[in-house]
């Protein structure tokens, strides 16, 4: 079979579906995917579809004698290797000198580094591909110097909108064999970030759907909106319970739910209880994917106010959004990163400005007063995503390049006796 690895930070992950989904595919197309996890087996709900991957998915203490006996076996059989992957390692952390936390992270992962490059090896991987851009792509990129291989990544969002992440990315870009990434305003910058030779090589290959499980809803209630996803900055949800507070003090009847778990969770409830929208706002916590989909496909909308936070980071394409016009329910969010590529200004759904709750409140007022004009937009949205998000051709595209590098034609990328030189 064609095998290749695949590397994330945590895998299967609630918020992540977007992998879950890709690797299901690239199974379904003849692919077997080797699944490895830098951080430990979740412990949180999971999606029903994620559950058989919880046996699947390698995951490793941070240091133990089985690491010490894949960096004896690998240094014995493959010193050339090893000594590839120590310098790539090496290299990164001077690129990273300024951030010591990221090379201590490193540090820390280079034993379950070497302990997966082991098991990649007994499993006869042909192909690594690192989920997000920062330590899983550093995993990768080691594991696939180490077994002479190549590697190419996918980059997301925090991995490569924060400028401590973006250091040595132009150096992972140059030996990977391609890079992709889900958003165009993410194509942009990563053609600006890496060097001018390698531009060719970013992919843009957006999030798919398998739309055929994403059914509208005959009616939904007029005055229930879902928002949230995690209960984090970039999410900008304090900006929602402004607005909410607006919209109560102009005498409307509506329903917020905040779906998700985050470190902002009490600090949002003191919010609320402060303005007193108790009977208005609800932290209904993280759930099941099914459910979330039941509670969006009968809302009015779903909201996601997104903002950039202090340090860079921010919102691509949010997966809530495109699930939500999936499901034929209008949206409201900012205009912000890849957002306006899925979200068209009165066409599928309202943008307004970052940190902007008086807009936020009137963008609400407009879909609560009209309901007609959100059904024509959820409509309109649910076109858009046919267009741009259909799982099976989003993933052939990937599935095309893997089947170039495993039959040697796809010429993109270092070699192994080059990678690094830079």
């Amino acid at each position: 079979m064609k095998r290749i690895a695949y590397v994330a930070s945590q895998f299967p992950k609630l918020t992540e579906t977007f992998i879950l989904r890709e690797v299901m595919q690239m199974e379904r197309r003849g692919f077997a995917v080797s699944l490895f996890s830098i951080r430990p087996r979740p412990t949180t709900k999971m999606h029903a579809a994620a559950l058989p991957y919880l046996e699947k998915t390698r995951y490793a203490p941070w240091i133990g004698v089985a690491h010490a006996a894949a960096c004896i076996s690998l240094t014995v059989r493959r010193p050339a290797g090893v000594a590839r992957g120590i310098g790539f390692l090496l290299h990164d952390s001077m690129l990273h000198a300024g951030h010591p936390m990221l090379v201590v992270k490193n540090l820390i992962a280079l034993p379950k580094m070497l302990l997966f490059t082991r098991e990649m090896e007994r499993a006869q991987v042909a192909h690594i591909h690192g989920h997000f851009a920062n330590i899983p792509t550093t995993a990768a990129a080691f594991a696939a110097r180490v077994l002479g291989i190549r590697y190419s990544f996918t980059g997301h969002a925090w991995d490569i909108f924060v400028p401590r992440n973006q250091a040595g990315l132009a150096e992972k870009i140059h030996d990977a064999v391609f890079d992709a990434t889900c958003t165009g305003f993410n194509a942009r910058l990563l053609r600006q970030l890496c060097f001018p030779e390698d531009r060719d090589k970013i992919m843009l290959n957006h999030h798919g759907l398998d739309l055929s499980l994403y059914r509208p809803a005959a009616s939904r209630e007029t005055n229930r909106i879902v928002a949230g996803g995690s209960l984090v900055d970039q999410k900008g949800l304090c900006y929602l319970i402004d607005a909410a507070a607006m919209l109560r003090d102009s005498g409307f009847d509506f329903r917020i739910e905040i779906v998700g778990e985050g470190p902002l969770r009490d600090e949002l409830a003191q919010q609320i209880q402060g303005l007193e929208l108790s009977q208005h706002v609800f932290l209904v916590g993280s759930m099941p994917h099914e459910e979330l989909m039941e509670r969006m496909r009968t809302a009015a909308m779903v909201v996601l106010p997104s903002v950039e936070t202090h340090d860079g980071f921010m919102d691509g394409i949010p997966n809530i959004l495109i699930e939500s016009l999936a499901l034929a329910v209008p949206v409201v969010s900012s205009r912000l990163s890849g957002i306006p590529e899925l979200v068209l200004e009165g066409e599928t759904g309202l943008l307004v400005e970052q940190r902007d709750a008086d807009a936020l409140a009137v963008a609400l007022e407009r879909l609560l007063r009209d309901p007609a004009r959100g059904t024509a937009m959820g409509q309109a949205g649910r076109a858009r995503v046919e267009t741009m998000f259909d799982l099976d051709r989003n993933v052939a595209a990937l599935v095309e390049r893997f089947e170039e590098i495993l039959a040697g034609r796809e010429t993109g990328g270092a070699t192994n006796e080059t990678a690094g030189q830079r």
